[in-house]
């Protein structure tokens, strides 16, 4: 299974803490990345690996990315390399699952994105090249 642990600072952190915190940050930035690349193989069923909680966990985990990232930097990065949004790893799952994804994690996606996302994060989403490539069936204005 997946395990995540998030730690709060009580205010009085001091550099070497922020440190371990930001390294804390980058682990699990790179733990999403990785996790995105295995959905989009088909390695990971949404059935076997993301059911019991897990999804939910992802989806919190990856909003504190992004936050933690927005308290850094306010503006969105040039970077190429996408980023581990919540609404990424939805769509990695809906469009590369290699089983039926059960209901409940389906819930958690749905409750997500009427809770958690934002204006920006779906304009992030929808702006990142991956989808630019895409066709959609809504016509450009």
């Amino acid at each position: 299974g997946i395990s995540l642990q998030i730690h709060e600072s009580n205010g009085d952190s001091g550099n070497e803490e922020d440190a371990v915190n930001s390294d804390s940050m980058g682990k699990i930035d790179s733990a999403l990345r990785v996790l995105i690349k295995l959905i989009r193989t088909g390695k990971v069923s949404a059935r076997d690996h993301l059911a019991g909680g897990v999804m939910r966990s992802i989806l919190l985990a990856s909003q504190q990315i992004i936050d933690a990232a927005d308290d850094v930097s306010p503006t969105p990065s040039s970077s190429t390399d996408e980023s581990p949004s919540a609404l990424t790893i939805i769509d990695s799952i809906l469009c590369n699952s290699s089983d039926d994804i059960p209901e409940a994690i389906l819930v958690t996606m749905l409750h997500h994105v009427l809770c958690y996302a934002t204006v920006g994060d779906v304009v992030t989403f929808f702006s990142s090249p991956r989808q630019q490539r895409r066709q959609y069936l809504a016509p450009q204005k």
